[in-house]
């Protein structure tokens, strides 16, 4: 019997990526949370996910935001990918909005389609991103 798909999580909000985990495992998804950039790496480098759900800004222990989002990790990603000569998990950027402080210009904008082939914008239903991930593995 196959394994599972195995989905990462990196989105800050935990009770949102709670939420969407639980429609992913009903689904037959293993799945694994990180509420931060680096752990969400270092995560990837322990287990090569099918596939990274990755908030596009994060915000510090204090509730600020911070530099680091969904470009860096994708980036970040995206070199360890080809040093190892990886497939890309499929990413879908998630993010309540496009802009913040540090980053003034849309955010998904930046990052290829090819690297990020699905963008969603919160609120969305949990459903859509299981459809979205079941979508891009198949």
């Amino acid at each position: 019997m196959p394994e599972p798909n195995y989905v990462l999580i990196v989105d800050d909000d935990i009770v949102l990526a709670r939420q969407w985990s639980v429609e992913l495992i009903s689904r037959g998804y293993e799945v694994d949370i990180c509420t931060n950039i680096d752990n969400g790496l270092d995560a990837s480098l322990r287990r090569w996910p099918d596939a990274i759900i990755i908030d596009a800004f994060f915000r510090d222990s204090e509730g600020k935001p911070t530099g680091s989002g969904g470009v860096l990790f994708c980036t970040k990603l995206e070199i360890y990918a080809q040093k190892n000569d990886l497939e890309l998990p499929y990413i879908v950027g998630v993010t309540a909005s496009e802009k913040s402080e540090y980053f003034p210009i849309d955010v998904f904008a930046q990052i290829s389609s090819k690297l990020m082939p699905k963008r969603l914008k919160k609120p969305f239903d949990s459903s859509d991103l299981a459809d979205a991930i079941a979508h891009g593995l198949n």
